[in-house]
């Protein structure tokens, strides 16, 4: 009965290590795809304006149909979403 417990004891510190590493090799996320310096503003006249905040302009503008307020950057930045 004592090697079973102990044995239990064991496994359950193996997979509390497993997991607090498993939180430390997490992948990192960027919400613009690798550009943390880009700002995008929905609501203006053009449709979306996209900012750079390091120099401190607008550097590109996005021309949608309708009056977009919401948008979403997908993870890899690859695709912007409006509504």
């Amino acid at each position: 009965m004592r090697f079973v417990s102990n044995r239990w004891h064991w496994t359950l510190a193996l997979l509390f290590s497993l997991s607090l590493l498993s939180l430390y090799f997490a992948p990192h996320t960027r919400a613009d795809g690798g550009a943390p310096n880009l700002a995008y503003v929905s609501g203006t006249t053009s449709g979306v304006s996209v900012i750079d905040v390091g120099q401190a302009k607008v550097t590109k503008i996005i021309t949608v149909a309708g009056d977009p307020h919401t948008i979403l950057l997908s993870q890899d930045g690859g695709f912007l979403y409006v509504s």
